[in-house]
């Protein structure tokens, strides 16, 4: 069993951003009308299986918690005005892309081109929609447990034996390298979450608001297309 969380850290390393390639590169292709349905099934089941893994290989609370905080981190006062305020500007700025969407059609093209690099994996039909609600709870939940709670105390300890700065940033990097299918920009833009996340989880003690947050976020997609709206490019021309 020991051996399991280095094996884990090589396949997040290495196997994962190849194998999201690949099946970025299947999905794009392929011509089965249950292909999202299919691939979402997919996450759903190797999410849950390493995430029970790491679990059952360093146990709940190691993966759950953390005890260690940075030197430049804030009180326990300052902690908490940090995430009432990071959650009101995440709230406000999500309500706000909302309504404008809802108010104003015309920015449906320009959602439709911002999320052209990840058209093939975005839900169009009802079915489509209701399995890619229970992805963003399980990217929450599973994504959380492993890139943080699993891999940030990994790296702190061997053979690694990072600080928690520096475990939060590398972690970060491999978390936005397994979103390498996206293009550049989701890769930069999925280390940048992952360190938020990283810090949310340091600042607390535990995963809890990281993985609440981590599902608002991928779920809202949910409320930025409507049901039917295809953003494939053949679609779109």
């Amino acid at each position: 069993m020991r051996y399991i969380p280095h094996i884990v850290v090589l396949a997040l390393i290495f196997v994962m951003p190849a194998w999201d390639y690949f099946e970025s590169v299947r999905l794009k292709t392929s011509a089965d009308p249950r292909k999202r349905v299919k691939w979402y099934r997919k996450l759903l089941a190797f999410s849950w299986l390493l995430t029970f893994l790491v679990i059952w290989a360093v146990g709940f609370r190691n993966v759950m918690t953390i005890g260690t905080r940075a030197a430049w981190m804030p009180a326990r006062e300052g902690v908490r005005d940090f995430i009432v305020g990071l959650l009101a500007a995440v709230i406000l700025i999500q309500v706000a892309a909302v309504l404008k969407l809802r108010t104003r059609p015309e920015l449906r093209e320009k959602i439709a081109k911002a999320m052209q690099p990840v058209y093939f994996m975005l839900p169009v039909t009802r079915d489509e929609r209701i399995w890619f609600f229970f992805v963003s709870l399980t990217a929450g939940v599973c994504e959380e447990a492993i890139y943080r709670g699993f891999l940030v105390n990994y790296l702190m300890g061997a053979p690694a034996n990072l600080n928690v700065t520096l475990a939060m940033g590398v972690s970060s990097l491999i978390f936005g390298i397994a979103h390498i299918y996206q293009g550049m920009r989701g890769t930069i833009g999925s280390s940048v979450l992952g360190f938020i996340f990283a810090l949310l989880f340091v600042m607390t003690g535990n995963l809890a608001l990281p993985m609440l947050l981590h599902a608002l976020i991928d779920a809202r997609i949910l409320l930025m297309i409507p049901e039917g709206m295809n953003l494939a490019p053949e679609a779109q021309a």
